[in-house]
């Protein structure tokens, strides 16, 4: 336990001497989280991965007085948060394989404790959606555009990408809604991805905006 301890050492040699040395230390706290999980989140960054603190009962959530630090090795981008609601969100830049280290550190202490974990990223993994599968109109488009879906398919986010991957649109989709209308009145004229998030699979179309 952590707090002020009295150490006592007593020494003693063959010829029945001994001596006794008794000492006053300080255990401090140091984290008692110290693992994490990650999945992708592409509503912050186009290759973004989101990271929260676990206990040992897979609960996600982290601990008061804790300071929670993600490195992205090895260019060691990293991001950071504090106390029990800690998220840290890295942007890969690419898809790939990732090597992600936590540092939990005790903000009264400074004692740590570090995890190192493997992540893949893939945004190409992504299913196109056939047009027996929805409904797109106008396309091209000048101000408002309709998207319409099969009610078998459960889509609750969107993002709206411009050829270079930035985002410059996105949103969610109401559980019991198969269609919705985007304004696009205020994008420049080119070639954009709207990209549908369900909880099984990945989705996405392509527009023109006059």
């Amino acid at each position: 336990s952590v707090g002020t301890k009295q150490i006592k050492l007593i020494a003693k040699n063959n010829f029945g001497c001994n001596d006794t040395l008794q000492k006053t230390i300080q255990v401090l706290a140091s984290p008692s989280i110290c693992d994490f999980v990650g999945k992708p989140d592409y509503a912050t960054y186009y290759y973004g991965y989101m990271f929260n603190p676990i206990d040992q009962n897979q609960t996600i959530g982290g601990e008061v007085n804790t300071k929670y630090t993600w490195y992205n090795i090895p260019n060691l981008d990293s991001t950071s948060s504090t106390g029990v609601n800690a998220v840290g969100i890295l942007n890969f830049k690419k898809d790939g394989n990732f090597s992600v280290k936590m540092v939990a550190s005790n903000t009264q202490t400074q004692c740590t404790c570090q995890t190192t974990k493997s992540f893949v990223l893939s945004r190409l993994n992504t299913k196109s959606i056939t047009k027996t599968e929805l409904q797109v109109f106008p396309n091209p488009v000048n101000d408002v555009i309709t998207i319409k879906w099969d009610s078998d398919i459960e889509l609750i986010q969107y993002e709206v990408t411009n050829i270079t991957g930035e985002i410059v649109k996105r949103g969610y989709v109401h559980k019991l809604e198969n269609g919705i209308k985007l304004d696009v009145q205020d994008l420049k004229s080119g070639t954009y991805l709207i990209k549908f998030n369900s909880q099984v699979e990945k989705y996405r179309i392509r527009i023109e905006k006059l």
